[in-house]
């Protein structure tokens, strides 16, 4: 009986070792598979390919949209996250830039600035500076100039500045001091300039 026990005790205890390092080996074996993402946000997308190909990564593009930040064909964001650790082939998502959408800037000389506003803000376009200017030939409230000019290539949401018209300049008379002075000599003093009372 006393064989028997040491028997079975030392069965369990082969058993036990047997499951220990086989327990040991193993994580090892899957440790020694796995790799640590890299960070690809914001690299050129053949460089992104390479960096994922040097770790035995594979990229699938999922989808590309236009970014204001990240240049064209730039990667905007990846999943998994950089930083984590994954098994080797496994497979990194990515969103990749169109870069910034580009259009002709409208014309928007004579148009009046209620309506060259809200034109740019259909193109997605914004309103830059506006200042106001007199100008003999241009009725109030038309667009004299713009900048960036007309058929420009701009990116969406860039600003367009605007030089608005105020109509011809008033007329202006430089008055003299007529303090403590008669009632015909301001009519005389008056007379040149058309200026009745």
């Amino acid at each position: 009986m006393k064989k028997l026990i040491i028997y079975f005790f030392l069965v369990a205890l082969f058993v036990a070792l047997g499951l220990g390092s086989a327990i040991t080996v193993m994580k090892f074996t899957i440790r020694g598979e796995e790799v640590v993402v890299p960070n690809l946000v914001e690299k050129d997308l053949v460089v992104a390919l390479q960096l994922a190909n040097k770790n035995e990564l594979n990229i699938k593009v999922e989808r590309t949209e236009p970014n204001r930040t990240v240049p064209k064909n730039g990667v905007i964001s990846q999943e998994p996250a950089p930083g984590r650790e994954v098994k080797r082939g496994r497979i990194i998502g990515v969103v990749v830039s169109q870069g910034i959408k580009e259009l002709a800037m409208p014309n928007l000389l004579g148009q009046n600035l209620r309506y060259a506003e809200e034109f740019l803000k259909s193109k997605d376009l914004n309103t830059g500076e506006i200042i106001w200017v007199h100008k003999d030939n241009a009725p109030k409230g038309l667009v004299i100039a713009q900048s960036p000019p007309p058929s420009e290539l701009v990116g969406r949401g860039s600003k367009t500045d605007l030089l608005i018209s105020l109509g011809p300049k008033p007329k202006a008379y430089l008055m003299p001091d007529l303090t403590g002075q008669s009632v015909e000599e301001v009519l005389k003093l008056l007379k040149p300039y058309n200026i009745k009372i």
